[in-house]
């Protein structure tokens, strides 16, 4: 990949894509001109990133068809998402746009703050959310989840989610 502008930089990671969550590998595509200037940082952030990481992104980046299957799932996951909380959506306990990538949910709430929400939906409910407070204050009435699960997991966590509401 060769940046398409001098002023370029492009940072990507390996977690989402080649689904390395907490492998904590990516990379930059830079201008030959910044080189010299990064280099000094790139020692200093990541010395002594472990050996089985490097060689496993090396491999992935060699063998596109191993994310297809998680692709293919993530894509189920989320329609799945979406049909099983459309009784929450129509009767307007929650607003959620169909995401268009990634894998998470953002459940927009009537909450100012749905931290207390969600802490309610874990206590009873056992399924864990993610505060949209931790993203931001625009992100205070949200709830974040997560559809990158075994499906029968997710499944369960949803209907759980509906009959707390319901």
């Amino acid at each position: 990949m060769v940046p398409q502008s001098e002023w370029l930089v492009s940072a990507q990671t390996f977690s989402k894509n080649m689904a390395m969550s907490g492998w904590r590998i990516g990379y930059m595509v830079i201008p030959r001109r910044l080189n010299k200037a990064l280099a000094g940082m790139q020692d200093a952030l990541l010395n002594c990133l472990n050996n089985p990481a490097q060689f496993a992104a090396i491999y992935a980046l060699d063998r596109p068809e191993l994310t297809d299957y998680f692709h293919r799932v993530v894509r189920y996951n989320r329609d799945l998402t979406m049909d099983v909380l459309k009784p929450l959506t129509n009767s307007g306990i929650i607003k959620l746009n169909r995401p268009m990538g990634g894998f998470f949910a953002f459940l927009q709430t009537e909450q100012p703050d749905a931290t207390d929400l969600g802490m309610s939906i874990l206590n009873q409910a056992k399924v864990s959310l993610v505060p949209g407070i931790s993203f931001g204050p625009s992100g205070a009435s949200f709830l974040r989840l997560c559809y990158a699960r075994d499906t029968y997991l997710l499944q369960e966590g949803l209907e759980r989610i509906v009959k707390f509401f319901m």
